[in-house]
């Protein structure tokens, strides 16, 4: 797994912090996308998901856009990749789901499948 180091700085000593997970061991093209059963599913693949907890944190990312059907997001940690469900094919948007996902501290989000049609 790959790591980073950050720097923190504070009360003028500065601290070197080591950042261990959520980053990918190394930048490797994206796998086949998870198999969708139905109208309007969008599959991403989310790289630098790797942690337990990274899939939630993604979920509630995508949870957040309007036009995503919150009942239907699957984050699949192991394959580094999240299906969901969207509400109105019109209103996707992958540059949307990317902001969203980087701001919940996410890299490399790419779209995989989607939406598919019905």
């Amino acid at each position: 797994m790959g790591k980073q180091w950050g720097r923190v700085v504070s009360a003028g000593v500065v601290t070197l912090v080591l950042f261990a997970g959520c980053t990918p061991d190394a930048e490797k093209p994206p796998p086949e996308p998870m198999a969708t059963d139905g109208p309007n599913q969008v599959v991403i693949y989310v790289p630098t998901m790797v942690c337990e907890s990274c899939p939630d944190k993604v979920s509630e990312g995508l949870a957040m856009l309007p036009w995503v059907d919150a009942g239907t997001i699957h984050a699949d940690r192991k394959a580094r990749q999240v299906r969901f469900t969207v509400k109105d094919r019109s209103a996707f948007d992958i540059d949307a789901v990317k902001e969203t996902i980087t701001r919940k501290g996410f890299r490399g989000v790419q779209l995989l499948t989607g939406p598919t049609s019905g």
